[in-house]
């Protein structure tokens, strides 16, 4: 195993750089980095000129690496020889890809780490998944902070400063569930979330905020400015699924650039979901002795069945559960309200429970089963 540790990197150059510039690039399976420093004299700290950490499958599969405790922070200026000027993407302070190669990117980890990218001249992204595989399990992101903020003295109208790209498709295959985010801060100064088209992905449990000098019109999900197709000829792939996330500094659930998008891809579909965790205990109401295996059945408004299933031996079952969804289909946009749900508990010798409940939070509950 191959490991990067403990390592304080300053790269970059004011004068001229080259279009990959990583501070560190993990192109084998089972590489250890970790704890790690980026940092430079550049705007907010940044390394000049420079990205943080790549992940890539470049000569093979890779699987297994661990990614962890590092402080990445960059920044690029308009000084790349290729471009003549800033290059594609900028800088990321993380990135997963297989540049197309074919070879798998998968079950790798990234937690607990800070990864910052300063916006100026260059468009800027905390994190990129810019291809990436599942066939030995997803590629988790977790507990981590994904930033991106805006130098007011430097900065370029239009260009992106966000915490998280999600650039799945540029590449195939791009399977569902590749990369899923875990419990981490994500922020931008132009967007949280910047969609260049995408597969299904989840983020759970994470925290949205802006940054330090975010612009006026700053969205929640950004889908290329309204104008990008990223879409296959039928669907972006999957939509992305928000499950108990906590939405900070003015930041809503509902803002995105869908209704501009929509028209300007009208064959293709893209939604996301605001879900919330539900979690309810069924209990006899002669004793309130847990019941085991009662059947939970969780039904939208829509009259589709969200989610299903049997307690467990403690007579718990928890499943999420859809708020809305903000949806652009064949040229239009709306947002679907799920509310209320209905919700159907049964067990055998019990009479039947039916409910109607408003769900907008993660919530916990008690429900009680006469007859048994």
């Amino acid at each position: 195993m191959q490991s990067v540790a403990y390592t304080l990197f300053s790269p970059g150059s004011t004068v001229a750089t080259n279009s990959n510039g990583f501070a560190i690039q993990a192109w084998d399976s089972n590489t250890n980095v970790s704890n790690n420093l980026t940092v430079g004299s550049g705007i907010g700290r940044s390394c000049i000129s420079c990205r943080g950490i790549q992940l890539a499958a470049i000569g093979g599969a890779v699987t297994g690496v661990t990614i962890s405790h590092n402080v990445e922070y960059v920044t690029y200026l308009a000084n790349n020889d290729e471009y003549s000027g800033c290059a594609l993407g900028g800088a990321y302070s993380a990135q997963i890809n297989n540049a197309g190669s074919g070879y798998d990117v998968s079950g790798n980890t990234l937690s607990y780490d800070t990864l910052i990218a300063t916006a100026g001249a260059c468009e800027e992204l905390g994190f990129s998944d810019s291809g990436s595989g599942n066939a030995t399990g997803p590629n988790m992101v977790s507990n981590s902070t994904l930033g991106c903020n805006i130098d007011s003295g430097t900065y370029v109208i239009g260009n992106v400063c966000a915490g998280a790209r999600l650039d799945s498709l540029q590449y195939s295959p791009a399977p569902d569930y590749a990369v899923n985010f875990n419990n981490d801060t994500i922020y931008g100064d132009t967007a949280e979330v910047f969609i260049m088209g995408t597969s299904a992905r989840t983020f759970q449990g994470d925290t949205f905020g802006k940054g330090v000098h975010p612009i006026s019109g700053q969205l929640f999900v950004d889908f290329h400015h309204g104008y990008n197709v990223g879409c296959n000829s039928t669907d972006a792939g999957g939509p992305l699924y928000f499950i108990d996330p906590t939405f900070i500094g003015g930041v809503t659930a509902g803002s995105n650039d869908l209704a501009t998008w929509a028209p300007n891809n009208p064959t293709c579909h893209f939604g996301y979901f605001l879900q919330w965790t539900y979690t309810v205990t069924v209990e006899q109401a002669s004793n309130a002795a847990p019941i085991s295996g009662a059947a939970v059945s969780i039904t939208g408004s829509d009259s589709v069945v969200q989610c299903c299933g049997s307690k467990n031996g403690t007579g718990v079952y928890s499943c999420p559960v859809s708020e809305n969804e903000f949806a652009a289909v064949t040229g239009s946009y709306g947002i679907i309200d799920f509310n209320p749900l209905a919700i159907q508990i049964s067990a055998s010798g019990c009479t039947t429970g039916n409910y109607s409940e408003t769900i907008t939070n993660t919530t916990t509950e008690t429900k009680q089963l006469c007859g048994c």
